[in-house]
């Protein structure tokens, strides 16, 4: 860090005189060039003016070599190598009786600019250092300012400075003249040694005025580093949040018009832009339709189409999934009405795509004179994105809703059609069984052979059986409309539990014994229960029927019963009813079983028939209760649970009310 330290170095330049040329001049002389070295160094160190400080010098050493003129010289480099480098008076001290060299060089250089120092150009050339003594007789050759300074001897000592801080490579800033103009002089050891020592210190001067601007230099362009990093960290951290409002809104809202809206507002509050809007492409007419801008200063432009074959030097670009920055004379280069109201702008365009295409684009508007920075674009084009993403989920979930609107239709027109069927059929069967009946009726006086009668009943058998299933299937699917509609109501009853599990399993326990299969019930100690019993002996019935069904022959089922807490109910008690089965649903199949109509593809490997409408009716009864209604498949086993309230607190409030 000595270079940076200037004073130092002049202190050391001063003391380290060679000894043996200190000894060579008579000893009152050392003391005044090292005081001269001494205040230049104390000057430079209390950050004296540069020119101010080198003027006293050289006054000082004026007196010393008792000369008529000390010149300080600055080299001013020039591009062209061939062109001799000017030079100007730095510092001057000049005797009374002699011109002054500044004005009268200012002015030859105007005339004599290549020319005027070539005398120089030798130390400029090689850099020796060595003194020029006693000046030929001026001649045409002769530079002029020799003639017009009057000078008759001279000394030439070139200062080297470092120019860089940071570079130890030396450059030639100037050189240290004297001059005689009274008459020729012999400049003795003495003065050059005068001349060649101090010449360093006065350099080193320089150079620690070069560093000090360096350094002020660096300083000011250090702080304006920082305020420009402090300026980007602060607007990065503003277009993070401002691209955060936006994602949220995308995340929270599935409106197209309000999304892309709002993130074009949040760009241009953002960007502090003239305008931003979004065009949407037509991509079977070619046309671009802005639909969505805030404009700030600049005219509004909504609704503006655009045809996009009029200007490909864009819309390829934007239609390959590019974005650019230019500057227009007309907003949008779209037509030259809008020139005279908006004049030159500056422009943004990114593209808005998904994996389909190009939906269309996002374009900033600013004055003419703005450039786009990294941050800006980074802005944009990643607004751009959550603004496709945000019309192709509005799109796609508009079309989904279009979809089940359709799908809710066609499913309103079947249940329409399954009831009038159902209505329609229900007054067939009915006269069919009275049919049946007369028939048997009819048959019972004639005297046929047994043979013929077991033909006749088994016929009938078969009529009743499938009229029976018949009607089953038409009670089940007005049972169904009657629970979607609302119309199905409940009778309130108080249910002795042990007595009532017995007897409603009594038939199901006939059905399961055809095919050998067993009923096994396991209960606790149960209180009453207030409930709909004709909806609860249907709910347990069709639970154990599905479960003989698909069940091999031989198999056990299960039934258990205990007391229960039912969720989200009012109830403070309810009834578990758990009905298990071997069997196996595939976690796939579990939550389509309740659906009306559904079956599971090969679950019925005994041919036991049916509709798919059983557990899908069985679920509505159960909600009917306000009760929940599940199912699980695991090792082999698949158990129905159902969870029914003890509406007991609504029965009290009843009986109170009658």
């Amino acid at each position: 860090m000595s270079e940076l330290n200037p004073p130092a170095n002049l202190a050391k330049a001063a003391s380290e005189i060679p000894r043996d040329r200190r000894s060579e001049r008579p000893a009152r002389d050392h003391p005044s060039l090292a005081k001269i070295v001494h205040d230049l160094v104390v000057r430079s160190y209390s950050g004296a003016p540069l020119r101010e400080s080198l003027r006293q010098t050289i006054q000082h050493l004026r007196a010393l070599l008792k000369c008529d003129r000390v010149l300080i010289w600055q080299f001013h480099p020039t591009l062209d190598e061939a062109e001799a480098s000017p030079m100007t008076p730095f510092v001057e001290a000049t005797a009374e009786a002699w011109p002054q060299a500044k004005p009268i060089v200012m002015d030859l250089i105007q005339r004599y600019h290549d020319t005027l120092f070539c005398d120089f150009q030798g130390y400029l050339d090689d850099a020796e250092g060595a003194c020029i003594t006693e000046v030929p007789r001026v001649s045409e050759e002769s530079p002029p300012y020799l003639e017009q300074l009057e000078v008759r001897s001279r000394a030439v000592v070139p200062l080297f400075v470092r120019v860089d801080a940071g570079s130890p490579a030396m450059t030639l800033w100037g050189v240290l003249s004297a001059h005689y103009c009274r008459s020729p002089q012999t400049w003795s050891k003495a003065k050059r040694r005068y001349l060649e020592e101090i010449a360093p210190a006065i350099a080193l001067a320089i150079q620690q005025v070069s560093f000090q601007k360096q350094l002020r230099r660096q300083s000011v362009e250090f702080k304006r580093q920082v305020c420009e990093q402090a300026i980007q960290f602060q607007q990065a951290i503003d277009y993070d949040e401002t691209l955060k409002r936006i994602t949220d809104k995308v995340r929270d809202s599935l409106d197209e018009e309000q999304i892309v809206q709002n993130a074009v507002r949040e760009v241009a509050v953002a960007l502090q832009v003239g305008s931003c809007n979004a065009a949407i492409y037509d991509r079977d007419r070619k046309t671009s339709q802005i639909l969505y801008e805030e404009a700030i200063f600049l005219p509004a432009q909504i609704y503006r189409e655009s045809d996009m074959s009029a200007f490909p030097e864009l819309y390829d670009q934007l239609l390959d999934k590019q974005y650019f920055q230019f500057c227009s004379m007309f907003e949008r280069n779209v037509d030259r009405e809008n020139c005279d109201r908006t004049g030159r702008v500056a422009m943004l365009a990114c593209s808005m795509y998904d994996n389909d295409g190009v939906i269309g684009d996002l374009w900033a508007v600013h004055e003419s004179h703005h450039e786009f920075t990294d941050l800006e674009i980074r802005l944009v084009r990643q607004v751009a994105n959550q603004c496709a993403i945000a019309i192709r989920q509005a799109r796609l979930y508009q079309s989904s809703q279009a979809q089940v609107a359709e799908l809710e239709k066609l499913n309103q027109l079947k249940d329409d059609f399954l009831s009038t069927v159902s209505h329609e059929l229900k007054t067939p069967i009915s006269n069919m069984n009275m049919a049946i009946q007369m028939l048997e009726i009819q048959l019972k006086p004639f005297e046929l052979g047994e043979e013929v009668r077991m033909r006749i009943d088994r016929y009938l058998g078969i009529l009743k059986a499938e009229c029976k299933r018949e009607d089953e299937l038409v009670t089940d699917l007005l049972d169904l409309q009657r629970l979607e509609d609302g119309g199905y109501s409940s009778a309130m009853s108080v249910i002795d539990l042990n007595k009532w599990l017995q007897k409603t399993v009594a038939f199901t326990r006939s059905r399961l014994f055809s095919r050998r299969q067993t009923l096994t019930i396991k209960e606790t100690s149960l209180p009453p229960l207030i409930t709909d019993r004709v909806i609860l002996d249907r709910i347990i019935v069709e639970l154990l029927h599905n479960a003989g069904k698909y069940s091999a022959d031989g198999s056990e089922i299960v039934l258990s019963v205990s007391e229960a807490i039912v969720p989200n109910s009012d109830a403070s008690s309810g009834l578990r009813l758990c009905v298990t089965n071997p069997a196996t649903i595939s976690p796939e199949e579990l939550p389509k079983i309740f659906s009306k109509f559904y079956r599971i593809p090969n679950a019925d490997p005994w041919k036991q028939g049916g509709t798919g409408l059983g557990l899908a009716l069985v679920d509505r009864l159960v909600r009917q209760l306000g009760g929940v209604l599940s199912a699980t498949s695991e090792n082999g086993l698949t158990t129905f649970t159902v969870l029914i309230p003890n509406h007991k607190d609504h029965f009290d409030k009843e009986n109170l009310l009658r």
